[in-house]
């Protein structure tokens, strides 16, 4: 069975794979785990500290996880740090360094999400219009937007068709 839907929340809950189209085409098909983990940014760990004083010892913990980890929120002791999937990068790893490392970190809370299927969508259709927009033909097209390079593409193709009917 097929469903086709705009709701990723939608195709999350009812759907064993998942395709993703962009500009009329197939760019990715595969499960909600395969999508996230090859088209997702890893994961994200939200912390709550004690005081403002753990920062450093709660820095140096997450470039333990990953070296690529980044700070990309904070609001008070709330801070939210994106984790790249590398080796050792699993949610089992990360848990365990999180529960052991709390205490002494100073973190009161903690949670660990992982990209949403919407994410995924935008990257995948925003790595296809990097793409379509770096091909010099297309680029060149006045106005470079995809919406009016569609508009362009859909004006020609329909010339096009109506000079080749008989």
């Amino acid at each position: 069975m097929v469903i086709t839907t705009h709701s990723m929340e939608e195709a999350d809950a009812l759907c064993d794979r998942i395709g993703i189209m962009a500009g009329g085409g197939l760019r990715c098909l595969g499960t909600q785990l395969y999508l996230k983990r090859r088209f997702g940014d890893g994961f994200k760990v939200s912390l709550t500290l004690e005081s403002e004083a753990q920062r450093a010892g709660v820095e140096a913990l997450m470039r333990l996880l990953s070296p690529a980890a980044k700070l990309v929120s904070e609001f008070g002791q709330q801070l939210v740090y994106a984790l790249p999937i590398g080796p050792g990068g699993d949610v089992a790893t990360i848990f365990n360094t999180l529960e052991k490392g709390k205490k002494k970190k100073g973190i009161t809370e903690w949670g660990i999400t992982q990209a949403s299927l919407e994410e995924v969508f935008v990257k995948v259709v925003t790595n296809w219009e990097n793409e379509l927009m770096s091909k010099p033909e297309i680029a060149e097209i006045e106005g470079n937007s995809v919406s009016s390079i569609f508009t362009w593409q859909a004006a020609a193709d329909a010339t096009y068709n109506e000079e080749d009917t008989p």
